[in-house]
């Protein structure tokens, strides 16, 4: 589907991979409606966003939802995307998992997307067409301690999605499924419960967190395309991603999936950039494409930038 004035309906646009969204469809000439409980942050993102609309929302809430499609379709005129991205983690082992805590993970993560789809395919099937883009999660793809519920619940969205996407076959109505992988995001404060072991398992892991942005591309990318799924998840967790690991003058390593450098390696060489030995770390661990070496000699920049402002070195 191209994008250029066509209308797209994102949730969870407050902050992160919506937020993202909401700003990369905007870049491509879509209007944007963004809905999300937080009215005043998605009120300030639309205000920046030209012909936009924010719409405060409980996307649990069938009603408000409603109300939603409602606005956005009297406002444009139609509605040609829907990106389902709200969401919310848990972290906690199974045997200590509220049962409170587990039904509310599955109304926001999973019953929540089935409203909104509901609501938006009549006004989609009378245009004779349109896109949806569920946003999953790479921890599906692989059984990670203390986010069984979480994950079950992604899980379940990503099965909700692709009997969707059969089921509208013939339509003209495409529906998708994204995983992510580790967003820089408030996702780890705002996890139901467990927000502490949240926080450990990120600094346990070593895993560099990706900009919500990179994200937001591949969405549009699949919206564009309307295959059936995309995702950024690293090879060595199941996805389709390739990885390195990055070591810093410290001595601190971490896995990050790699970007493509647009620079040739000659022009990042001759900016400071010194090969280095590959040290004994690197034996043995799976599904790992290249050494990147954060070199004493390279560049003043932050170490938590993405790779794609670093030069790789491959030894």
């Amino acid at each position: 589907m191209e994008l250029s004035n066509s209308v797209v309906l994102v949730t969870g646009a407050s902050s992160g991979i919506g937020a993202a969204t909401a700003r990369a469809a905007s870049r491509a000439g879509a209007r944007v409606v963004l809905a999300a409980r937080r009215q005043d942050r998605v009120r300030r993102l639309a205000a920046g966003l030209g012909d936009a609309l924010a719409v405060g929302c409980d996307v649990t809430d069938a009603g408000q939802v409603a109300d939603a499609v409602r606005a956005a379709t009297e406002k444009f005129g139609r509605l040609d995307v829907l990106v389902n991205s709200a969401g919310q983690g848990l972290t906690a082992p199974v045997e200590e998992t509220g049962p409170a805590d587990f039904r509310a993970i599955l109304d926001l993560n999973l019953t929540a997307p089935l409203i909104t789809m509901q609501a938006v395919l009549p006004v989609m099937r009378a245009q004779g067409g349109g896109a949806i883009v569920n946003v999953s999660s790479g921890t599906v793809f692989s059984v990670l301690p203390l986010s069984g519920a979480y994950a079950a619940s992604k899980q379940g969205l990503a099965v909700l999605s692709a009997t969707a996407r059969l089921e509208l076959a013939g339509t003209g109505i495409v529906v998708s499924t994204f995983y992510p992988f580790v967003t820089s995001t408030e996702f780890a404060g705002s996890v139901k419960a467990g927000k502490e072991a949240a926080a450990q398992m990120m600094s346990d892991g070593g895993l560099k967190a990706q900009p919500p942005e990179l994200a937001a591309d591949a969405i549009i990318d699949l919206i564009r395309s309307g295959a059936e799924q995309a995702d950024m998840v690293p090879q060595q967790f199941g996805g389709t991603r390739s990885m390195a690991l990055v070591i810093s003058p410290s001595g601190r390593s971490m896995y990050c999936p790699e970007q493509d450098d647009p620079r040739p390696r000659s022009s990042a060489a001759g900016q400071g950039w010194s090969p280095t030995r590959a040290i004994a770390r690197v034996s043995g661990t799976p599904s790992i494409s290249r050494l990147v070496i954060v070199a004493a000699r390279a560049p003043r920049v932050p170490f938590d930038r993405s790779l794609s402002a670093m030069a790789n070195t491959t030894p």
